[in-house]
């Protein structure tokens, strides 16, 4: 048996969480330079918390969940330029990452079909549009293939469970937030650098643990084999 199964996840996160706190407190004072110099190292340390978490196991559960955290530290590096190019660079990291997620919940995880009320999504989705089209120019395109990229990706989370599920939603809120404060210029959203990243570093870090969990217990109900390796 794998060490993590009975492992709490808090110890694994703890240097996430301070280093998060430190980061969303950076937000809230608008003191930038801590802000900026603590983004790169959010992603990694949840990374890191995974591969604690899930050490025992070389599943293609835990390298699809490590690939869109991979992407997602893309994301986040590029989101750090300026200008409308690396802002593109940085909406095709986390594209990845949402498909990588979306195949991660469609067939490693979870069961059965999306919860009934994840049609939300779709007026969510709507919703966006409406606000979102007439402010975005050239960005059209690739900002609405995101959004309905993300918001499948939030319907499809319902299938792994509570956590996953709120971890989605979390992430597309923040993703929501982020889009119109940046195009729709009478937004002007209070504190929405600290919004934006309290609901991503949230997100990210419901989706994670719930997976890991996820993967631990559908391995523990899988049939042992005979002669197999039980240590």
């Amino acid at each position: 048996m794998p060490p993590s199964e009975n492992r709490s996840p808090l110890p694994a996160l703890i240097p996430f969480l301070i280093v998060s706190g430190v980061h969303l407190a950076g937000h809230l004072a608008s003191f930038e330079p801590l802000a900026l110099a603590t983004k790169p190292l959010l992603i990694p340390l949840l990374a890191g918390a995974v591969l604690w978490l899930s050490r025992g196991r070389r599943s293609s559960g835990v390298i699809l969940l490590l690939a869109a955290l991979l992407f997602s530290w893309l994301g986040d590096l590029a989101l750090l330029g300026d200008g409308d190019s690396w802002f593109l660079i940085g909406l095709g990291c986390f594209l990845v990452a949402h498909l990588g997620y979306v195949a991660l919940f469609s067939s490693r995880v979870g069961s059965g079909k999306p919860a009934v009320w994840s049609v939300v999504y779709a007026a969510w989705f709507a919703l966006l549009l409406v606000i979102l089209v007439p402010h975005l120019g050239g960005m059209l395109a690739p900002v609405v293939g995101y959004g309905l990229v993300i918001c499948t990706m939030a319907a499809i989370a319902t299938r792994c469970g509570w956590m996953v599920s709120l971890g989605a939603a979390l992430f597309l809120l923040s993703d929501s937030i982020l889009a119109v404060n940046a195009f729709v210029d009478a937004a002007d959203i209070p504190v929405a650098g600290f919004l934006v990243m309290l609901t991503y570093l949230s997100g990210q870090g419901f989706i994670a643990i719930g997976i890991v969990r996820l993967l631990g217990s559908a391995r523990r109900t899988e049939p042992v084999a005979v002669g197999s390796d039980t240590r």
